[in-house]
């Protein structure tokens, strides 16, 4: 392999590999945000069913 092949097929895989990692982060900042969204539901629904008041209205 000639060495500009190399140093072009380098550059590639690092390119890949930097938006590769960029998919994830996100990815993984989403599932951050859902999971304390759902943290914050189960806690309202927790603090609601243990006060009968809210329940009735």
């Amino acid at each position: 392999m000639k060495p500009s092949t190399t140093a072009a097929w380098t550059a590639r895989i690092i390119e890949e590999q930097s938006s590769t990692s960029e998919e994830l982060n996100k990815s993984m900042v989403d599932v951050n945000r859902i999971s304390r969204e759902n943290t914050d539901a189960m806690n309202s629904s927790a603090q609601a069913m243990s006060d009968p008041a809210k329940q009735c209205g």
